[in-house]
C-alpha cells in the first residue's frame, strides 16, 4: 500500500504474493496488459505454441499464474488450471494429456513425490517441458527435476516485488536470461556499494527500475541477486541483452 501511486479507484487487480513473504501488489489495467504481454513473449521463447497445452500449478489466486492463463489464452495455447488438490490435478493430467507445466520447484517437486506414491511416474504422462517460477533467479533445483522428469526446464523469476513472472526469460539457448528492456532498466551495482558497474561480464547486484508501471512503480531496487550483464551475442537471435548468473552454463 505504501507504494501505491494512485487512488483505489484507479486499481484494477490486487493480488496477494506468498513468498518469499507476503506481499500485496496492485495494478492498473495497463500493468495487467503489460505483464500479460511480457508472459506471452515468455512463454514463446520457451517454444510454447497454439499446439501446447500447458497445466498451471498453483492457487489461481497468484497472479502470476493468472498471467500465463491470459497469456496463453492470448498465444492460442490449451491452459489447464492444475490447481492445488492433488486427485483433481491428477484427473486433469490424464484427460488433458499435459505436455507443459507452469509451477514453482516446490509444488512440481511435491507433484511428482505424490505421483510416485500413487505408483506412477511423471515420465508416463507427455510432459516434454516444465516452467519452473523461482523466487531467485538461480534454481539449485533445476537439474534434479530434468532428471526426476525427463524434461526441459525453463527458470522464471517469480517476483513479488514487481509483481510479475515476466521481467526476465530463458530462450532454448539456456545460457542467461534475456531481460525485457522495454518494461524494466538494469543496472548492475557493486556489492555492498553504490558504485555502477558499466564493464560487461563483471558481477555484481542487479538494480532494476520499472519503465512502464503505473499503480507500483520501482526506481533503481536492488534485488540481491548476483548477475552480469554479457555483450555475447545469443544464438537464438533476441537482441534483448541477457544476464548470467554464477550457476549459468557458458
Amino acid at each position: 500500500m505504501d507504494l501505491l501511486t494512485l487512488p483505489l479507484s484507479g486499481v484494477a487487480r490486487i493480488s496477494l504474493w506468498e513468498h518469499p513473504q507476503p506481499t500485496v501488489h496492485m495494478y492498473t489495467i495497463n500493468d495487467i496488459a503489460a505483464n500479460v504481454e511480457m508472459t506471452s513473449r515468455v512463454l514463446t521463447a520457451a517454444g510454447i505454441s497454439r499446439a501446447s497445452i500447458v497445466g498451471l500449478l498453483g492457487d489461481m489466486a497468484d497472479s502470476g499464474l493468472f498471467d500465463a492463463q491470459q497469456a496463453l489464452e492470448a498465444i492460442g495455447a490449451a491452459a489447464v488450471p492444475l490447481s492445488t488438490d492433488y486427485e483433481r490435478t491428477l484427473k486433469l493430467l490424464e484427460a488433458a494429456h499435459v505436455d507443459t507445466i507452469i509451477g514453482s520447484a516446490r509444488r512440481i517437486l511435491r507433484l511428482v513425490i505424490q505421483l510416485q506414491a500413487s505408483g506412477l511416474e511423471i515420465s508416463n504422462f507427455p510432459l516434454h517441458k516444465i516452467l519452473c517460477l523461482n523466487e531467485t533467479l538461480q534454481n539449485p533445483l533445476k537439474m534434479h527435476l530434468e532428471k526426476r522428469t525427463g524434461t526441459e526446464v525453463y527458470d522464471l523469476f517469480s517476483s513479488a516485488e514487481f509483481g510479475c513472472i515476466g521481467m526476465f526469460f530463458q530462450c532454448e539457448g539456456h545460457v542467461g536470461q534475456h531481460i525485457q528492456q522495454d518494461y524494466f532498466y538494469p543496472e548492475i551495482v557493486a556489492f555492498g556499494g553504490n558504485e555502477v558497474i558499466h564493464e560487461f561480464n563483471c558481477m555484481g547486484e542487479l538494480v532494476l527500475t520499472t519503465l512502464t508501471a503505473e499503480a507500483m512503480p520501482l526506481i533503481r531496487y536492488r534485488t540481491g541477486q548476483a548477475v552480469m550483464i554479457t555483450d555475447e551475442p545469443c544464438t537464438c537471435g533476441r537482441t534483448f541483452i541477457r544476464i548470467i548468473t554464477p550457476m549459468s552454463s557458458f
